[in-house]
């Protein structure tokens, strides 16, 4: 990993947590902690630290004693003679086992002899402990600091331990109340952080020196606990110690041609600055431009601003660093020292620039005349798709045997995406190489050749179009005739559903006129038989009920009984009598044919309510809205079936105070409304009588609704009264059913 192709930033995204060292994943729970015996003597860190793999989330209590190497506010590094280990103080404090007014804990500071109990923890790299007491000793001697062994450094083996390292200062970065030096050493980096009071002077001074610094060693890791780079945090000022300056500004270093960089070079040395010329082909302000030499192109990064423009000729002064393969000059200080036209665009294919390249590794030769990667190409391509890259967006190209990505910025982006896909079209930009996942060339015993190759575009002028794609592709053909083919299959499909929705609409209209007509024939033959049995009711049962009566009158007034004992039961008797003939009486009225044949539906409900109401209380009274008088008779005769049914039942179950009846014609959809509204004393919902006990009320009221199409419906609550609301339907053939019935 190159370190110093890391900005601002990335550096402090990526090696925030470095700075707190072996910083621990966060506390989950909180522990109970036994306080530990006094005669505990403190173990040495160095078998701490070896048990990481042994723990597994298992906490044990451990004490240590050793000297404050950093301190920071999340937590500090204890050394002793065998190791070091971070102390996660800010996890401690945050699972409430440190109480934060510990005054031991703001005395241990750096140089301060400590004894720690705690909790030792696996940590997210190395092993760490979470204090439960702190307890200063008074000042200690500071451990040496290990000379360097750059095998340990790089692969973690010297984390939380003070070492000495020593490379070139290739550049640097401000994090707050500390510099982040970048370091190389024998062509690896790592990230110094150095407290700005410890510098005098400013860090670009220190910049192409060679360094020797002196501090504790942390690690930069990820999730999975493996180790990514080192870091050092300097604490002392004495341990900044500069072995060569700087040879100079920037711009004395050694020039070196654009052609020979990264190239053998007897007696140069590793690491340190170097200058190339060249001409700009395109810049990003504060991030990188790309110069060119002849055949010979390269990256520069740098954070100058300055608004350079295409055809400047450039000196660009920093570290050479490889960007996939190909050398780029890092960390650079620009400057404009011309005035010159930019090299015009090469006209090669991509296939090309791969088959040149490769062809030179199997060689072991230069390519000739040139790569062609940093510089100017041009080629005639096929757009094959566009994808969203953030703040740009990359154009998928296809030219001759090779595919290409060409990168564009945002203002680039949204001016080619404008192109239909598959359109020709000319393409102008600089070759750079693609990021490649194949192992280091360092591991194999050949060279690597180029893997992948993409374009940079500098503007949306670099991409125009030489020809649209014919509207009819072969996906827009296939397209048109999947689309007839569903439109046919939808056309047939909907062609038999219609016929089955005719047909089932057809039986459907049948089944109902057929259930009208038997309603109608159910009706004339009820209204028959009911007029029937009330006259024989009236002509035999009535009768003898009032000859029973005037016998027993007779009985009295002869004198044929005494006028004593006997006398009391037949007045009870008498009683009885007169009340049958009063219920027969009632019932007759009720059973006679209903007032439809000669009267409105209106009127035939107003003399059923006051047939009714005869010999009760409650007040009967009937609402009506016009256009029921053309109601069919059929409907007619089951809408005063139903409502007698309601109100019969209001007044026998329910002792009401009012009855009202409300009944409304409702044009829009030929219904008619049928509301009865008692204010009785109700009944739960559920727990009425029905067909099972012998009542067979509420059960004809409902089949003579749907007989005609409809549907009935009962609320009621105890205490509260009941509705009873019904809905039947008219038809145009109501009154020839009517007929039919009579007939």
């Amino acid at each position: 990993m190159s370190l110093l192709s890391l900005t601002t930033g990335s550096i402090k995204k990526r090696f925030v947590r470095a700075g707190v060292g072996c910083v621990g994943a966060a506390v989950c729970a909180v522990f109970a902690v036994v306080g530990m015996a006094a005669d505990v003597l403190p173990q040495n860190v160095m078998p701490i630290a070896s048990l990481r793999s042994d723990l597994s989330g298992e906490q044990r209590q451990v004490r240590i004693r050793g000297a404050v190497t950093w301190r920071r506010r999340a937590g500090m590094i204890v050394q002793d003679d065998s190791a070091g280990i971070w102390i996660d103080v800010a996890n401690a404090l945050a699972a409430g086992i440190l109480a934060p007014d510990d005054s031991e804990l703001a005395s241990a500071t750096t140089g301060a002899e400590v004894e720690i109990d705690g909790l030792l923890h696996r940590g997210g790299y190395a092993p760490n402990l979470l204090p439960t007491a702190i307890r200063t000793r008074g000042a200690a001697v500071e451990p040496a600091a290990r000379p360097t062994d750059r095998d340990r450094f790089f692969s973690g083996a010297d984390d939380c331990l003070r070492v000495t390292v020593r490379g070139v200062v290739q550049g640097y970065r401000d994090d707050r109340d500390s510099w982040l030096l970048l370091m190389q050493d024998t062509a690896r980096g790592f990230i110094a952080s150095v407290p700005k009071d410890l510098l005098t002077d400013e860090p670009d001074r220190l910049v192409d020196a060679v360094v020797r610094l002196c501090g504790v060693a942390t690690s930069h890791f990820n999730a999975r606990g493996q180790f990514l780079a080192p870091r050092l945090a300097v604490v002392h000022a004495a341990d900044i110690v500069v072995e060569k300056p700087a040879s100079g500004p920037p711009f004395s270093a050694p020039e070196v041609p654009m052609a020979a960089i990264a190239q053998f070079r007897p007696g140069a040395e590793a690491g340190h600055r170097l200058r190339t010329r060249g001409i700009v082909t395109h810049a990003v302000p504060g991030s990188c431009l790309y110069i060119q030499d002849g055949t010979i192109g390269i990256r520069v990064e740098t954070l100058d601003k300055s608004g350079f423009a295409a055809g400047d000729q450039v000196e660009a002064a920093g570290f050479v660093h490889q960007r996939h393969g190909v050398a780029a000059v890092v960390e650079a200080a620009v400057r404009r020292v011309g005035r010159g036209s930019v090299p015009l665009p090469v006209r090669i294919r991509p296939d090309e620039i791969l088959r040149i390249n490769a062809a030179a590794t199997r060689a072991g030769r230069i390519a000739t005349p040139g790569d062609h990667l940093g510089c100017l190409v041009t080629f005639a391509a096929r757009i094959v798709e566009f994808q969203n890259r953030g703040t740009g967006g990359l154009v998928l190209l296809a030219a001759g045997d090779a595919d290409l990505a060409a990168v564009a910025n945002a203002s680039a982006f949204a001016v080619v995406r404008r192109y239909p896909i598959g359109s020709e079209v000319a393409v102008t930009g600089i070759v750079q190489p693609a990021p490649d996942d194949e192992e280091d060339v360092a591991w194999t015993w050949r060279p690597r050749s180029l893997g992948r190759i993409q374009l940079f575009l500098r503007s949306g002028g670099d991409l125009s179009l030489i020809r649209t794609p014919s509207w009819w592709t072969p996906r827009r053909l296939a397209a048109a005739l999947g689309a007839t083919g569903s439109l046919l299959a939808a056309m047939v499909g909907w062609v038999w559903l219609l016929r089955r929705q005719v047909a089932a609409t057809t039986h459907r209209l049948a089944a109902e006129m057929r259930s009208r007509r038997d309603a109608a024939v159910e009706y004339q033959a009820t209204i028959g038989e009911r007029n029937r049995l009330a006259a024989n009711l009236h002509d035999t049962l009535l009768q003898t009920l009032g000859g029973i009566g005037y016998q027993l009158d007779a009985c009295e007034a002869g004198g044929l009984l005494k006028p004593d004992g006997p006398r009391l039961h037949f007045d009870v008797a008498r009683r009885m009598v007169n009340h049958a003939n009063g219920e027969l009486q009632r019932s007759v009225w009720a059973m006679r044919s209903l007032p439809i044949s000669d009267q409105s539906l209106s009127q035939s409900l107003r003399i059923l309510a006051a047939r009714l109401g005869e010999g009760h209380s409650a007040a009967i009274t009937v609402e009506n809205s016009a256009g029921l008088d053309d109601a069919p008779a059929v409907a007619a005769g089951q809408i005063l079936l139903i409502v007698q049914e309601a109100i019969t039942n209001a007044l026998r179950h329910g002792r009401p105070k009012s009855i009202r009846v409300n009944v409304e014609a409702k044009a829009d959809d030929d219904t008619i409304h049928v509301i009865v509204r008692d204010d009785g004393a109700g009944f739960e919902m559920g727990e009425q009588r029905g067909t099972e006990s012998g009542h067979f009320g509420i059960h004809g009221m409902r089949e003579r609704a749907e007989q005609l199409g409809g549907s009935l419906r009962i609320e009621s609550q105890p205490g509260e009264g009941t509705t009873v609301y019904a809905v039947v339907t008219r038809r145009d053939y109501d009154d020839q059913l009517a007929e039919t019935g009579e007939s």
